[in-house]
């Protein structure tokens, strides 16, 4: 049985919004043409915290520096 990688996501809103990304429709990755929230894999030696700000930078191109 294949191990699943441990995740770290983020729940991004403002007052009347939610922040969704939908994925590919590419038959191979995981849960193609779905809604997802901001996240992804931790990486070897970082903390979920490390990751999800990581993910936050790659996917949306935001720092957040008042969460370091």
């Amino acid at each position: 049985m294949e191990r699943v990688k441990d995740g770290a996501s983020a729940l991004i809103m403002s007052p009347d919004k939610i922040l969704l990304f939908h994925r590919d429709n590419i038959p191979t990755i995981p849960s193609p043409d779905c809604w997802q929230i901001v996240g992804g894999g931790i990486e070897p030696g970082e903390s979920p915290r490390e990751a999800v700000l990581r993910e936050v930078e790659e996917e949306v191109s935001v720092r957040l520096p008042h969460c370091q």
